[in-house]
């Protein structure tokens, strides 16, 4: 395995590009000195963020692959590979946001989402959601030493989320918001809770469907427990932006695979999806037209 920097000596041959909103995802050879072998390139397609903030990006994300050699290694000891196939970590280039990694057989699960909701297609979608469910709890399991929660980060990085859509929501709106983030936030880490290690981003496109379940494009940040669970739940809803009754069955399997039912009734699994709603609002100045922001904001006026 090279170095999470060590990419100079890579040259690439592109085999298949898929566009997607935010990152173009490339099939690509990688061609070492050792040989070569097939890879997944994904260069993101980042906001325009202010340098401050895109540099917490790439401190994350540094972080986490130097995290993911260890983690990885860990991961790959625990989960049956005629079933299951995950990615390791090829290259890293930070300052185009681009991670390559290695190929894991399959069509990204975000494909036929449109088609989830019909028949044969539903059943399968299911299945997969089980197996992906189980899957996040062995990776929960990575983590083997305590991670204590640092409250002045976590406190730091709700004032940003709030900061953000200060201009687009009602004060008293705003207002309700915020008490409502700092006591699930609260509930979430309380009587020390420790943090896991997660995917990080557990999104359709990352998950690839075939004869094996495959994902790819680890960050391992720390987490609550359960939050890529609430993450593809998230994902699930407001990417097909189907009716609730007909992604709440498939929300089901996708708990019911990580084996806790109590999780959709908890603090952490109701702060992450607050800070899902509040990031799609953040450009609702500039998307007031997209329907996720309209729903995104009717959601957030019920609280």
């Amino acid at each position: 395995m090279l170095g999470v920097d060590d990419s100079s000596s890579i040259q690439w041959r592109v085999l298949r590009r898929l566009d997607r909103p935010s990152s173009t995802l490339f099939l690509v050879e990688a061609i070492a000195p050792g040989g070569s072998v097939r890879a997944y390139a994904k260069q993101a397609i980042p906001p325009p963020y202010e340098p401050e903030r895109r540099q917490r990006w790439v401190d994350r994300a540094r972080a986490g692959l130097e995290r993911g050699d260890v983690l990885e290694t860990r991961l790959f000891e625990m989960l049956d590979p005629s079933q299951v196939r995950f990615s390791r970590t090829l290259a890293v280039d930070l300052p185009t946001l681009s991670v390559v990694t290695l190929e894991v057989v399959g069509e990204p699960f975000g494909k036929p989402w449109r088609h989830l909701f019909g028949g044969e297609r539903r059943a399968q979608a299911a299945e997969w959601l089980h197996r992906v469910g189980e899957v996040v709890r062995t990776i929960e399991k990575c983590t083997q030493e305590k991670i204590d929660v640092d409250t002045e980060a976590r406190a730091a990085a709700v004032e940003r989320r709030l900061e953000r859509v200060s201009s687009v929501l009602p004060a008293e709106t705003l207002s309700r918001v915020e008490q409502r983030m700092w006591e699930l936030d609260s509930m979430a880490t309380a009587g020390g809770r420790p943090l896991i290690y997660a995917h990080g981003d557990l999104s359709p496109t990352n998950i690839l469907v075939g004869d094996q379940l495959g994902l790819i494009d680890f960050t391992w940040p720390p987490m609550v427990r359960g939050f890529d669970i609430a993450h593809l739940a998230f994902r699930l809803e407001y990417d097909t932006m189907a009716p609730a009754g007909l992604t709440a069955p498939l929300v089901k399997s996708l708990v019911d695979g990580y084996g806790d039912v109590g999780l959709t009734d908890s603090a952490a699994w109701h702060f992450t999806r607050m800070t899902k709603l509040l990031k799609i609002v953040e450009g609702a100045g500039r998307w007031s037209a997209d329907p996720r922001v309209r729903r995104a904001l009717g959601e957030i006026e019920m609280i």
